[in-house]
């Protein structure tokens, strides 16, 4: 997509013949170029402005076991009887006598709350196709469609502080058998192995205690979009141009939002839990673009320019945690190289 050159006076004299002559040659060149209808590009974006907003979390969600403990466990052996080999403690404060205390916490009255988090810029690629198709005065008229990759990694942080109650269970192991020293793991299979009752002994004790409790979450997602619009194409001068283009766009979300969260106890057990919310979601919207070519040979260009794109959000929820990537808003710069034919 390039203008004609201006055509030079041919004179008598051969300087002047052949320097028409060359003339004369670089400006059919140019107008053969004015006749490259279509291009294709590739290059590199970074966007800004992309948010992802947090909420809802907490370790107490998570259904609990019986036999299940914050510092240990006391689970059924293949004996098949109301003793057990396989059982586990995490520390030997909680041996008194024959006598092992576990520890679990029920409820937390902390809440995370609702953060947002930015971890921009984020770097993709992006690649177009386009053509001209009419003539408005020195503009070219035309449309371009493009597709474009973007990994999006954001991660947040938040912390609550509350009381937790917490639930004192006691299994007891029968005389004689001697208690390994902390930390210790039981085998299922018994082999002589020490045991103890696989029942607590009496109720369990509460108690309500200092907590905090912190979470640590990443959205890690691709963001996969597809646009098409009208261009408009001017040639500024020999070398350069610029072109602009407008339309609707439509995308693919597709990720995990991964948290670790931890419960710690004053004078108690801590409690953790990690995992990952698996998700993908269709976002829709437009766009508006602005690029600045050079023409630094007949067959190529190096572009710079600015992209604006407006989407709707997606979500990844389960249960109270959820996450949502903003969208609303997105700023790229584009840069790369410019094939037109």
């Amino acid at each position: 997509m390039r203008t004609p050159s201006r055509n030079y006076s041919i004179g008598r004299s051969w300087p002047v013949l052949l320097a028409g002559t060359a003339a004369a040659l670089t400006s059919a060149t140019h107008a053969d170029a004015a006749d490259w209808t279509k291009h294709f590009r590739v290059g590199m974006q970074v966007t800004l402005n992309i948010e992802a907003e947090f909420s809802g979390g907490g370790l107490l969600n998570i259904p609990t076991r019986d036999g299940v403990y914050d510092n240990g466990t006391v689970l059924p052996d293949d004996s098949g009887t109301d003793e057990t080999t396989f059982w586990s403690y995490n520390n030997n404060g909680q041996v008194e006598g024959q006598v092992i205390t576990f520890s679990r916490s029920e409820s937390f009255t902390g809440a995370f709350g609702d953060s947002k988090s930015d971890d921009s810029p984020y770097l993709g690629l992006e690649l177009a196709y386009g053509q001209a198709f009419a003539r408005w005065g020195e503009a070219l008229i035309g449309w371009e469609a493009g597709y474009s990759f973007l990994p999006i990694s954001i991660s947040d942080t938040r912390r609550a502080s509350g009381i937790a109650s917490v639930a004192r269970f006691q299994h007891e192991a029968p005389p004689g058998v001697i208690i390994p020293g902390a930390p210790y793991q039981g085998p299922r299979r018994g082999g002589g192995a020490p045991v103890i009752g696989l029942e607590p002994v009496g109720d369990p004790v509460s108690e309500d205690l200092p907590g905090t409790a912190s979470s640590s979450s990443k959205l890690d997602v691709s963001l996969h979009m597809l646009r098409a619009g009208p261009t408009i194409h001017l040639e500024l001068a020999r070398r350069w141009a610029v072109q602009g283009g407008i339309g609707p766009a439509i995308g693919y979300v597709t990720g995990d939002y991964k948290f670790n969260e931890r419960l710690g106890v004053t004078d108690g057990p801590s409690r953790e839990a990690e995992g990952e919310i698996g998700g993908d979601a269709f976002v829709y919207g437009g766009y508006a673009q602005a690029l600045l070519l050079f023409h630094f040979e007949e067959h190529g260009d190096i572009y710079a320019g600015l992209q604006f794109m407006g989407l709707t959000g997606a979500d990844f929820e389960e249960g109270d945690r959820s996450a949502k990537l903003n969208l609303g808003a997105t700023l790229s710069f584009l840069i790369g190289v410019n094939w037109p034919f």
